[in-house]
């Protein structure tokens, strides 16, 4: 009761379940939630989802899906770097006892090739295992994003619906990357952010991507790999690595050097 009386206020969906989901989890102790329920309970307290409407059933179990899986990730992400951590103390400790050990031998005899030949073998064995654990982490991010595009398909194999009928919103074609970068972010504009699934009143298709936080909506775009072109070379610009990215960000990107629309 406490984590539902603290949502009474002006948070969003995603917020209230990030914030709330392992209490959630925890007392729920294995059993099903009753989604209909809390949607209405939602709708009580003034939750609403992305558009600023208060949230269906499958708009509600869609959130917690994603929720779930990027703050699996996000852990993982953590577990990852902590592992990392503290091999690399490890191997820090080991060559500091190394290298005190040379020294010793140094101060008594001449080094000799003996003592060498242990020296290299010890950076070769560095090396071989620094390098099987790049490859374990590359295995291991891909498969995990394989099955994550696995799952999101078949969650999303429903037939889409055009939910935005052709014309409500504007649309121009960018003809130059100067102009996609006056554009405002799609937050500030005075229609919602285009979503994944709805209809492009320009071409018919439906869009691949959510319209990103703090970058230029869809809706100013004939094309949205022109919309992927612009958002790439601008989240390149303000991330230096990948790690700082969110998923859906770094998804764009991903599809932005796949089509080659980032130079």
């Amino acid at each position: 009761m406490a984590v539902l009386e603290e949502a009474s206020g002006a948070l969003s969906l995603r917020t209230w379940m990030e914030r709330h989901r392992a209490e959630i989890l925890r007392h729920r102790d294995g059993r099903r939630i009753d989604w209909v329920a809390l949607c209405r309970w939602f709708s009580d307290v003034g939750l609403v989802n992305a558009r600023g409407l208060a949230p269906t059933v499958r708009c509600a179990k869609m959130t917690w899906y994603r929720v779930g899986k990027w703050m699996e990730a996000r852990k993982e992400r953590a577990s990852v770097r902590a592992e990392e951590a503290a091999r690399t103390a490890t191997f820090r400790e080991e060559a500091e006892q190394l290298t005190n050990q040379a020294h010793i031998h140094r101060e008594r005899v001449k080094p000799g090739a003996e003592l060498k030949e242990k020296m290299e073998q010890a950076e070769r064995a560095a090396a071989s295992a620094r390098e099987k654990r790049e490859r374990d982490e590359r295995d291991r991010v891909q498969q995990s994003r394989q099955a994550e595009f696995d799952a999101r398909k078949a969650l999303e194999s429903a037939p889409v619906v055009a939910t935005t009928p052709p014309g409500q919103y504007p649309k121009q074609k960018i003809l130059s990357d100067e102009r996609g970068m006056a554009l405002p972010p799609c937050e500030e504009e005075n229609f919602p952010p285009a979503k994944k699934g709805e209809i492009s009143g320009a071409t018919g298709n439906p869009w691949e991507f959510d319209d990103l936080p703090g970058y230029p909506s869809k809706w100013h775009f004939e094309y949205e790999l022109d919309w992927v072109r612009v958002v790439s070379r601008m989240l390149r610009q303000r991330h230096e690595t990948n790690r700082t990215m969110t998923m859906d960000e770094e998804d764009v990107v991903m599809c932005g050097q796949s089509y080659k629309y980032v130079i």
